[in-house]
């Protein structure tokens, strides 16, 4: 068994602007997990390859102006079809809108059964349920949207 390779610390932000060099430079086209580290090793870690992804998702792809999409399958990038681009999204909002109902469901609604009086649980069990029902609401049309007038 080989020991693991020490590496120098880094930020997020810098483990970040590498991985989203290295994205951009394929883009169109993505880089799957498993090419993004053969690219980044070894003076990366897959961890910090991970947490560099994380920051492109919360910071870089907002920074370039360019969407972002990631899976499994066809790897993270930023591909050019906005057809991809809105597949991702509604993937993304159906992730959240499930995340959030679970806890609202597990966890929210049996605290306010136990404390029913408590203005701290009663605000809460109004915001989230007020969340899943405007994402539900935003997911349903965008399923269904309406249909375009003839001439526009």
């Amino acid at each position: 068994m080989t020991t693991p390779q020490r590496r120098p610390r880094r930020t997020r932000a810098e483990s970040g602007e590498e991985v989203l060099r290295h994205l951009l430079e394929v883009a169109p086209d993505r880089l799957t997990r498993a090419a993004l580290l053969e690219r980044m090793e070894p003076d990366y870690s897959p961890s910090q390859v991970a947490t560099g992804t994380l920051w492109v998702k919360e910071v870089g792809a907002s920074r370039e102006g360019r969407p972002f999409t990631s899976s499994r399958k066809n790897g993270a990038g930023f591909p050019d079809d906005p057809q991809e681009w809105t597949e991702y999204e509604l993937g993304q909002g159906k992730r959240v809108y499930n995340m959030l109902d679970r806890v609202l469901k597990s966890t929210i609604d049996p605290h306010l059964q136990q404390r029913p009086d408590d203005p701290i649980v009663r605000r809460l069990h109004e915001h989230f349920s007020t969340a899943v029902r405007e994402v539900g609401i935003g997911l349903e049309e965008l399923k269904h949207p309406p249909a375009t007038p003839a001439g526009v």
